[in-house]
């Protein structure tokens, strides 16, 4: 049976993460690398049930660069993960449902769906 993962790296999504993680719930898992929010971001993602893993890593401005955290969190998807959902752009948080997916093979998943708004 599949086994579908949502992935995403955030900073400062207070406003954002509640309707996000409603969109998201279907999943069998939600994994979130944070990258230092300082406002509830964290504290929300690590309070809520439907959250499997959050991990708070803080970069520093030199060793900050997106594959690294993108890197960073695949590390967190479980082992029996096969489809994996990408967060990329802040309105993509809220339009999971819609059509608007790119499919992508991505080494040992089956797909992964990237979506722009």
């Amino acid at each position: 049976m599949n086994k579908i993962c949502v992935y995403a790296i955030c900073k400062n999504e207070e406003k954002f993460v509640d309707k996000w993680l409603d969109n998201m719930s279907e999943a069998d898992y939600i994994v979130v690398l944070d990258t230092g929010s300082t406002d509830k971001t964290f504290e929300k993602l690590k309070n809520d049930p439907r959250v499997t893993k959050v991990v708070q890593k803080i970069y520093s401005k030199e060793e900050w660069r997106f594959d690294v955290a993108r890197n960073d969190s695949l590390e967190l998807v479980p082992e029996d993960a096969n489809i994996l959902i990408e967060k990329s752009s802040q309105d993509g948080f809220l339009y999971l449902k819609s059509t608007k997916f790119v499919f992508s093979v991505f080494h040992k998943f089956k797909c992964i769906f990237w979506w722009h708004i």
